[in-house]
């Protein structure tokens, strides 16, 4: 017990002591405050406190400025912010099956009205759009040509290569032509297809020639390829190396699928997310029928189905899950 006594005691005036420690370092720490001097012991200079107020006063008005330079040189606009907007369109089919001019076709329609028709009641939608990208799919050529072999049920689409300036007065600026109609009069309808596209300066791409875009700095690489079965995947792959290489946001834009199917297929879903995985930050599709949204952490998938084209379906569905 006299132990325990002789302990407590030691710590109680020890406590006191401390006490009046601090309360008398704050007291002469307010003398010198109120005398009109503070003393910085690390450069030995002696100012007013209302000099002292006054220079902290600035420092929290003026801007940061770092000593360290950083890798980017962000500019005054750039640090802004900017928008830069994409209208992605389907299947644009400006053709009539294997030139059919009967009334109520595509091209009969066409020689009655101007080129602006066929898009007006869509185009305030996007007309704002920094970039309007579309599926082309049917051959403009003025050639006779002969048509590609097909199995099937099958159809061929061909128009005068005047039609490019329905695109041009549709607003859209950038095709695909990664697609199945393409080719619908083989290697010299390609051609003339792309010829008429450039004569209308609308930039074309394909699998082997992905198109790049520029805006405020920003490089777009978009892939336009065929994906109608995972076999593609060995030429797709590659492809999108060389465009995340070479681009700082990357567009994925395919064209597959299983026509009168509403759900996507398994391989069609693994392999977005593939894409996804390896960079792409916007994966875009179309042919199919369904309209469906495939989530990814890198990126997100929509298949639309928005087309112009002379034909229609002759059945829908009830419901579309």
């Amino acid at each position: 017990m006299k132990l325990f006594k002789a302990v407590f005691n030691a710590v109680f005036c020890f406590a006191v002591f401390a006490v009046l420690l601090v309360f008398g370092c704050f007291y002469l720490y307010n003398r010198d405050i109120e005398s009109g001097a503070v003393v910085v012991e690390e450069s030995n200079i002696t100012e007013p406190p209302e000099q002292i107020s006054a220079a902290q006063s600035a420092a929290e008005t003026e801007p940061y400025q770092s000593d360290e330079s950083t890798d980017d040189n962000i500019s005054e606009e750039e640090s802004s912010g900017f928008t830069i907007s994409f209208t992605v369109l389907g299947d644009c089919i400006l053709s009539s099956n294997d030139g059919d001019t009967r009334e109520g076709t595509f091209i009969e329609t066409a020689k009655s009205q101007s080129n602006y028709y066929f898009f007006e009641k869509a185009k305030p939608y996007y007309k704002n759009s920094d970039f309007v990208l579309a599926n082309c799919e049917f051959v403009m050529s003025d050639s006779t040509l002969s048509k590609s072999d097909k199995d099937g049920t099958a159809f061929w689409f061909k128009s005068p290569t005047s039609f490019a300036s329905i695109l041009r007065c549709g607003g859209i600026d950038l095709v695909t032509l990664a697609n199945n109609h393409t080719y619908d009069y083989g290697e010299q309808g390609y051609v003339d297809t792309k010829n008429a596209l450039e004569s209308e300066n609308i930039t074309w791409g394909d699998l082997n020639n992905p198109i790049y875009v520029e805006k405020n700095g920003i490089t777009f690489g978009i892939i336009c390829t065929n994906l109608s079965t995972e076999n593609y995947d060995p030429m797709v792959t590659p492809v999108i190396e060389e465009v995340v290489e070479n681009s700082d946001v990357q567009i994925l834009y395919f064209h597959g699928g299983t026509e009168k199917e509403y759900t996507p297929e398994d391989w069609l879903v693994n392999l977005c997310h593939k894409y996804a995985d390896m960079g792409v930050d916007l994966i875009v599709g179309s042919h199919p029928t369904y309209c469906a949204l495939v989530r990814n952490t890198m990126a997100r998938t929509y298949s639309i189905h928005w087309e112009i084209s002379a034909m229609v379906p002759t059945e829908l569905p009830k419901t579309v899950p």
